[in-house]
């Protein structure tokens, strides 16, 4: 399926991805959800989707301060466990990754706008666990048993790895294919899926929404609001375009005879030209104006104008 040019992500910027000729794709009742390439394109409109679109954002934003706005707390039975935990969870790279304020909320915005979050474990020698997240364009497939499509078992990822030389300043990119086993999975037996290294190391644990069970990766939640944001953003745009049309004329001049008009029309026409500079200003806040009995003037009043 062909959602976006190849060249998408160059070519287009976030303005480009909201033309409604690219948004009409997503409206086919083809969409194969199972199809990595398709749901990478869908993602990244809701990403921009999400960052262009004041309602939703505001949408996502509301669902993060629901969820994570009083906080989260927890409690073991055991002790022993409760130190663990608290150990785990108030590490500082744990922290950045996972578990502050900050990043609690951006992970719950992360799983409305994309559907899925790859959380990456890995096990340190002192046996803390770290947690890292894996954006979702990286992930290319996820293997699962062969008798049992709901069990996954290895997810692969291809990415770009960037290496700072600290001696010349130089950062060197090269392409690496890793396979995480998932975390149910305990440390994988195999050194190889394909052309995948399997990691030693670390292991995954997918959170999806949106969907079904058999569908190998989640939904954005926001993807069945897109059509009406965009709907109710044309709507604004038309009734912003009846506000101008209303405006274009602020007062009216009524009564007089035709040389008063020819006068009045005198006084409001413009000096300005390219030899000389404008002498006939226009009149400042607060201004009195003199006119003959039989003539008035009044601002025009739209307060009943209909869009009809």
């Amino acid at each position: 399926m062909t959602w976006f040019s190849s060249s998408f992500q160059q070519k287009y910027a976030i303005e480009g991805l909201l033309q409604d000729r690219l948004w009409q794709k997503f409206g086919s009742p083809k969409i194969d959800f199972s199809s990595k390439d398709g749901l990478d394109s869908l993602i990244e409109f809701c990403r921009a989707m999400a960052i262009k679109n004041p309602m939703v954002k505001r949408a996502v934003q509301v669902d993060a301060d629901y969820v994570w706005g009083q906080g989260f707390d927890f409690k073991a039975a055991d002790p022993d466990v409760q130190i663990e935990l608290k150990r785990f969870w108030e590490h500082p790279r744990n922290r950045k990754a996972l578990s502050s304020k900050m990043a609690l909320e951006q992970k719950e915005k992360k799983l409305e706008v994309e559907g899925n979050i790859f959380f990456s474990l890995f096990s340190s020698p002192s046996g803390m666990v770290f947690v890292r997240s894996i954006p979702f364009k990286e992930i290319r497939d996820i293997v699962t048993d062969e008798e049992h499509a709901l069990w996954p078992e290895y997810y692969l990822r291809s990415y770009q790895q960037r290496r700072y030389d600290r001696n010349t300043g130089e950062i060197r990119t090269s392409e690496d294919k890793i396979a995480y086993p998932d975390y149910s999975m305990g440390l994988a037996s195999e050194f190889k899926v394909g052309e995948y290294r399997v990691s030693r190391d670390a292991s995954i644990y997918h959170v999806k929404t949106g969907g079904y069970d058999d569908m190998p990766y989640g939904v954005p939640s926001i993807y069945s609001a897109l059509d009406w944001a965009l709907a109710f953003k044309g709507f604004l745009e038309d009734w912003a375009t009846i506000v101008r049309i209303h405006r274009t004329f602020g007062f009216q001049v009524t009564g007089g005879s035709p040389s008063s008009i020819l006068a009045g029309k005198e006084k409001l026409n413009t000096t300005y030209s390219v030899s000389s500079p404008e002498t006939n200003p226009s009149p400042v806040v607060g201004s009195t104006i003199l006119m003959p009995g039989n003539q008035k003037i009044e601002p025009i009043k739209t307060s009943k104008a209909t869009v009809t």
